[in-house]
């Protein structure tokens, strides 16, 4: 059972929350079919992530590839979804004061879980596509298991929510 102490309120980013950069050639990649022998294709191409412990933003260019006849070229939300899992690494590298290392040994785990997606219209935009991410809520579960809430959201075109389980390593 938690206790109060147990739980982190509401995060939220401080003016005390200088972001770090971090530029690891970061490529993000998604391939998947939705009829046979028409693979789909979508790269997001990371310029850097602006990175503190309660948010993460990051810039990067899109490369769409389609077989599909009249395929617009959009964000695919199944990409975003991978993205927010290496976003959500690095917010929590930040806040439990690991090194973010992307060639070194992995120092947490995490799936999302309780996934919610909300897409109201595509996301067109090819370059310089901003993602941020949230982390709303971190609750201790024991000494080495996390929960996390957590939002990502790509201007007005795309909101995740989840609830993921972390676990450090």
């Amino acid at each position: 059972m938690s206790t109060l102490s147990d739980l982190t309120p509401t995060l939220a980013p401080t003016l005390a929350d200088r972001p770090t950069l971090v530029h690891d050639d970061a490529q993000i990649s998604c391939s998947f079919n939705v009829m046979n022998d028409r693979p789909v294709t979508e790269t997001l191409h990371v310029h850097h992530y602006e990175v503190t412990p309660h948010r993460v933003l990051a810039r990067f260019d899109r490369d769409y590839r389609s077989s599909m006849r009249n395929s617009p070229d959009h964000l695919v939300f199944l990409t975003a979804l991978a993205h927010t899992q290496k976003m959500l690494y690095l917010a929590l590298c930040a806040h439990f004061g690991f090194e973010y290392d992307p060639d070194g040994p992995e120092r947490l785990k995490m799936w999302p879980t309780k996934v919610e997606v909300s897409m109201p219209k595509l996301c067109d935009q090819i370059a310089d596509v901003v993602q941020v991410l949230d982390v709303l809520q971190l609750r201790r579960i024991d000494d080495r298991t996390y929960r996390a809430r957590i939002e990502t959201r790509v201007g007005d075109a795309l909101c995740i929510r989840a609830s993921v389980p972390v676990f450090l390593i």
